[in-house]
């Protein structure tokens, strides 16, 4: 008796749970075709081949090696309720997991101080930050992120905790990794917050001195600003999927005490949907992204390169 109501309660709560395993495969599905649909888009356009689309691609390059390699598997291990690895490969995910994020969050870091730069040093900008110099920053942060963060929990041998299929850095069993991955993190995150904010501040208040110097060209006042929502968004999207990430572990590392298992898989998750999040503001916001989707799909005429670049 007791056996068959144990059974029936683990086959209720697949069942209640039917319509969020559709969600995730739904974020999964649209983070693939999506970050593919973005990373095409700009090696085909040139005109998005600039500083702020080497950055955008950087982003979205991370977020598609996480929608094709992270979110299938933890997807088939939260169903199967098992890690269906080896333990090396848990780990190998916990590490890739955290340097992809590491990855995305400078990346984004890497795009305001773009934009800043863009605002402060107009006419000096392409000199002194080329789209050349922009690679290379990108492929910095993505050695870095491979390399410090991805090895350094490799070398350190983490104990992984596969809470509903998620392979994750026990940060509890080790302080010293938590304290670098919340050095590093945080110290982003700030950074980004109080550059956008400043970003917005001094464009709005150089608007009239732009405009004077570009001949009352108000099509660059509105590029400009148009460029800094876009930014603005992503920013707020980070803020809104890393919150309760950031709250999460910083309440597991003062309490010395793990949270739920739902709670621990609801946020890896919700870091997950980030990508979807800049997807659809990419799209939404920036018009390249948006007729190519429509020539894609046939409803609308193929415009070409002459289109402006700075959104």
């Amino acid at each position: 008796m007791n056996s068959s109501e144990e059974d029936h309660g683990e086959e209720k709560a697949v069942k209640e749970e039917w319509y969020i395993y559709m969600l995730k495969i739904f974020v999964t599905i649209f983070g693939i075709l999506g970050c593919a649909f973005v990373l095409f888009t700009i090696m085909k356009r040139k005109s998005l081949q600039n500083q702020n689309g080497i950055f955008i691609f950087s982003v979205c390059l991370s977020d598609f090696v996480q929608a094709v390699i992270l979110m299938p598997i933890n997807l088939a291990s939260e169903f199967n309720l098992a890690w269906p690895l080896s333990q090396t490969a848990c780990d190998i995910v916990g590490s890739l997991t955290v340097s992809l994020m590491t990855v995305s969050v400078y990346s984004i870091l890497g795009m305001n101080i773009d934009k800043t730069l863009a605002i402060v040093f107009p006419f000096k900008y392409q000199t002194y930050f080329s789209v050349k110099v922009v690679i290379m920053v990108c492929f910095s942060i993505w050695i870095i992120s491979l390399t410090a963060i991805f090895g350094g929990i490799m070398v350190v041998g983490g104990e992984y905790v596969p809470d509903n299929g998620h392979c994750m850095p026990d940060f509890l069993k080790i302080p010293q990794l938590f304290v670098l991955f919340a050095v590093i993190l945080l110290f982003a995150i700030i950074t980004i917050g109080l550059m956008n904010v400043v970003n917005l501040v001094v464009a709005w208040r150089q608007s009239k001195k732009i405009s004077d110097l570009v001949k009352e060209d108000v099509s660059v006042i509105a590029t400009i600003r148009k460029g800094l929502i876009t930014t603005s968004l992503l920013v707020m999207g980070m803020y809104l999927t890393w919150s309760p990430t950031i709250i999460l572990l910083l309440l597991e590392f003062s309490l010395n005490k793990h949270a739920p298992k739902w709670l621990e898989n609801s946020h890896i998750w919700l870091q997950f949907s980030n990508s979807t999040l800049n997807i659809s503001i990419y799209i939404i916001r920036m018009k390249h992204f948006r007729r190519e989707l429509q020539r894609l799909f046939g409803c609308g005429k193929s415009s070409g390169d002459h289109d402006s670049t700075n959104t």
